[in-house]
């Protein structure tokens, strides 16, 4: 997995739709849904309840998003941090 994997699932959760989801990350709603679909098959458990067309987070994917969210954050973090040792990026004088 990569940083983009968990954005991707986290999207999907946040706009309980794969076509919100995918208008949101610019990208085709049918390349998301294989995404999707990989990652599940992959974890051997499904990380949404489809009920009609809105995707509900399962136990599962509630773990799976709250872990994702950690992890996007400590990636933010962690460019914010190694920008301040680019010369010419602001931080050092």
């Amino acid at each position: 997995m990569n940083v983009k994997d968990y954005e991707y699932i986290v999207e999907i959760a946040r706009q309980k739709s794969l076509s919100e989801a995918a208008n949101r990350l610019c990208i085709t709603q049918s390349a998301l849904t294989k995404f999707l679909q990989r990652v599940e098959a992959q974890l051997g458990t499904p990380l949404f309840n489809r009920i009609g067309k809105r995707f509900v987070l399962t136990a599962i994917g509630q773990m799976y998003v709250n872990k994702g969210l950690e992890i996007m954050r400590l990636d933010q973090e962690l460019e914010d941090d190694l920008g301040c040792y680019i010369p010419n990026n602001g931080c050092l004088e």
